[in-house]
C-alpha cells in the first residue's frame, strides 16, 4: 500500500519458504504488474494459474484484452 515495492519484493525473495508459496508467488505478480511489467506479472500468474483463482482472473482479463476470446471463456469459465 505503500508503493515500497522493491523492498516487498527483496522480503519476499529473502524467505524461500514465501518466495515459493502461492500467496508470495501472488504477491511478486502483482508488483510486477504495479511497476508496469505486465508481462512478468502473466509469466509469474501462469506459473501459478492452476492453484489461484487470482492468477486465473488476471490472464482472463489479460486475454479478453487482447481479444483471445477462447482463452478468455476457458478461464472464466474455470473460475465459475
Amino acid at each position: 500500500d505503500k508503493g515500497e515495492y522493491k523492498e516487498a519484493q527483496k522480503l519476499i525473495e529473502a524467505h524461500p519458504r514465501l518466495s515459493k508459496d502461492v500467496l508470495g508467488q501472488e504477491t511478486l505478480a502483482m508488483i510486477a504488474f504495479l511497476e508496469g511489467n505486465e508481462d512478468l506479472a502473466a509469466e509469474i500468474y501462469s506459473s501459478i494459474e492452476d492453484k489461484s483463482s487470482y492468477a486465473k482472473s488476471f490472464l482472463a482479463r489479460r486475454a479478453f484484452a487482447n481479444k483471445n476470446w477462447k482463452r478468455a471463456r476457458q478461464l472464466t469459465e474455470e473460475l465459475l
